[in-house]
């Protein structure tokens, strides 16, 4: 091997390695993708469909959505376990705990326990279910083994941003469902006690960058939120909350943005045994954050069939997609016909450089204000743009480029090795 090729392949390895090094830093996330459910049985009819067909059987449309995302959030409406009796109230309902590990395939990370179904099989399947969550890895929020633990927020870092997670009910069957300093259960979310549910969210806040506050309220197949549930919502924003995550009229209800911060007030059903038009509408709300604030948000239509939420098309996803549009329209939040949201809400920046360059285009003057300034250097503004598209590129498929370089620089270091030898 000659020295003009000897010197060729060391330069063609440097440059190759120095791609896989650029593609890699790229290739570092800054952001977070959130997705949050509804209302989640596991018990009842839906737990016969998951007896019959299995644990991943609930989530087998949804579970692509929850795997693409970093976070996927639920409120699980059922204790989990074999112990305990049917308390004395309409509803009751109890899960086996095999259950959960759908909900770890279909990657739900976390789950709100502040509802009034947490302790239908009583206090002792209650303490089996935190239990069975402990054992799933599966972290929850709203109850506990006492008020500490039930205060606690549940907390994930990822890329780098720090998310938290805790909820409150504001539906409750009997005043001893609530957590004590001695007693397991779930944390009260009443008007009454709205000055510690602020401080909580105020200390939970302190601890991470991105609080999500899930509050179980409403009434129940109502198409707008009470009075008092959008006031309370909008204090805990007020005081460190940056989305408030709303579930238990059993209905789909409006999104209002407060303070560039997301109001859901109702996620409806998700996996439910649900049977009616508007109770079996549901929807997946995704966010994209980074540590400045929100990027993004939207909506993933589905219909519930059989206790599994199922992806909508087609007219079924336009009806829901103009209904929360119409249950929207007070607050000016509008859904667009691919999901994503618009309203009074400025989203921030995916990165610095997109930021530089919304300043920039905000900055920029009109040419025809400055005719000599605009045609001073074509060239240099040409290859800024280049430039940026390069830097796009690998932002979005950096760790494929990455990938490619590191195979492409063995496979030529292995060339060069060979001819050495030789």
């Amino acid at each position: 091997m000659n020295i003009k090729r000897k010197y060729t392949a060391i330069i063609l390895m440097i440059l190759i390695l120095s791609l896989s090094l650029l593609s890699f830093s790229y290739a570092e996330k800054n952001s977070v993708t959130i997705s949050l459910g509804g209302d989640t049985l596991l018990g009842d009819h839906v737990g016969n469909h998951i007896d019959t067909h299995g644990v991943d059987y609930p989530w087998e449309s949804v579970k692509e959505i929850f795997q693409k995302s970093d976070l996927a959030l639920v409120n699980l409406e059922c204790t989990v376990g074999t112990t305990g009796e049917p308390q004395d109230k309409q509803y009751t309902y109890r899960a086996k705990p095999e259950t959960l590990e759908g909900l770890v395939n279909a990657g739900v990370k976390g789950v709100s326990l502040g509802n009034n179904h947490s302790l239908d099989y009583g206090r002792e399947c209650f303490v089996e279910t935190l239990d069975n969550l402990d054992k799933y890895n599966i972290k929850y929020t709203g109850g506990g083994r006492n008020i500490e633990e039930a205060l606690k927020p549940a907390i994930w870092e990822i890329n780098g941003i720090k998310i938290g997670f805790i909820g409150f009910s504001r539906v409750t069957p009997h005043v001893d469902w609530y957590a004590t300093e001695s007693r397991a259960g779930i944390v009260n979310g009443y008007d009454g006690n709205a000055k510690n549910v602020i401080q909580a969210v105020k200390q939970a806040k302190e601890k991470v960058d991105f609080l999500i506050v899930s509050l179980h309220w409403g009434t129940e197949l109502a198409d707008y939120p009470r009075d008092n549930d959008v006031i309370i919502a909008k204090e805990l924003i007020d005081n460190g909350a940056d989305c408030i995550m709303g579930h238990h009229p059993h209905v789909l209800q409006g999104i209002e943005f407060y303070r560039d911060r997301p109001i859901v007030y109702s996620l409806g059903n998700f996996v439910f045994g649900a049977k009616g038009e508007r109770t079996t509408q549901t929807f997946v709300f995704n966010m994209e954050i980074n540590k400045d604030g929100i990027i993004n948000t939207n909506i993933v239509p589905g219909r519930i069939r059989s206790g599994q939420p199922i992806i909508s098309e087609g007219e079924d996803r336009e009806n829901t997609i103009n209904l929360i549009n119409q249950l929207s329209a007070d607050w000016g939040t509008k859904i667009l016909a691919d999901g994503s949201i618009l309203g009074n809400i400025e989203y921030v920046a995916h990165n610095e450089s997109d930021a530089e360059e919304n300043d920039e285009i905000e900055n920029t003057k009109n040419p025809s204000d400055d005719i000599e300034g605009f045609e001073e250097n074509p060239m240099k503004n040409n290859f800024k743009f280049r430039f940026d598209g390069f830097i796009d590129f690998l932002t979005e498929y950096g760790l494929q480029v990455f990938i490619i370089s590191v195979v492409l620089f063995v496979m030529l270091m292995v060339v060069v090795v060979v001819k050495l030898i030789r």
